[in-house]
């Protein structure tokens, strides 16, 4: 999340950094989704199961038809379907920004082999455009793919004033264990926290009016950075 650092020698030569808030999204969007992509992968293959995985893409018939509800309806219609069938409901998703502005979504679920998903836009699942689905040999990959095009894409958008929509969600997951939650959180976590409780183990979870709590241990540590200044899309913080 670091733009740039510069010693202050007015504040006592304590670190200075601007972050760039919606680069920072970008990057965390990329290290999550390809962390509980991993996870689910290892847990799929773990024990000789056989299982594939089903890339899906939905996009919008037009540039401004987003809505914050329609992935969310759309997973859960896929999540009631699974749940009839009896698999477990397990998927990464990330948004990517298209050239002419619209948000589209790729998502990877994971099913048992002789399972097949319906097309989205054929079962009524997505009303809100088109719907294309392959399998996925290298889910993971795939992921890692879109989840980098996505972030070179979206930033240069960014700077040429096309955002994601306000209140737009860029990434999720579903279907993790415990185990997987808690390393998938440890490594969204910041630097700071990473350095002191040095393995997801701990079960390091933020706090409600800051900081960071160990469920483990029980051991509460605030944060290492203070906001000195709020911008359009940026934020100044500064190292105690």
């Amino acid at each position: 999340m670091r733009v740039a650092q510069e010693r202050d020698p007015v504040r006592g030569g304590n670190s200075a950094l601007r972050v760039d808030t919606r680069k920072a999204r970008l990057r965390r969007m990329r290290v999550g989704v390809i962390k509980a992509a991993e996870r689910i992968e290892a847990s799929q293959t773990r024990g000789g199961r056989r299982s594939k995985a089903i890339m899906v893409t939905l996009t919008y018939k037009g540039v401004h038809d987003w809505r914050p509800n329609h992935i969310k309806t759309y997973i859960k219609s896929v999540r009631e379907w699974m749940r009839r069938k009896k698999v477990p409901c397990r998927f990464v998703w990330v948004c990517e920004l298209q050239q002419r502005g619209a948000p589209h979504y790729h998502i990877v679920f994971w099913l048992p082999k002789g399972i097949s998903l319906p097309f989205a836009d054929r079962r009524g699942w997505w009303p809100h455009g088109m719907s294309n689905q392959v399998e996925a040999r290298k889910p993971v990959g795939y992921l890692v793919k879109y989840a980098s095009k996505g972030v070179k894409t979206a930033a240069e958008l960014c700077d040429l004033g096309h955002e994601f929509p306000r209140g737009c969600r860029i990434h999720a997951c579903g279907g993790l264990d415990d185990d997987a939650r808690m390393d998938r959180r440890w490594t969204l976590s910041p630097g700071y926290v990473r350095d002191y409780w040095d393995t997801y183990e701990y079960d390091v979870r933020p706090c409600v009016g800051g900081g960071w709590v160990s469920r483990k241990t029980g051991e509460w540590r605030c944060s290492s950075w203070m906001v000195t200044f709020i911008g359009d899309h940026f934020v100044d913080v500064e190292e105690f």
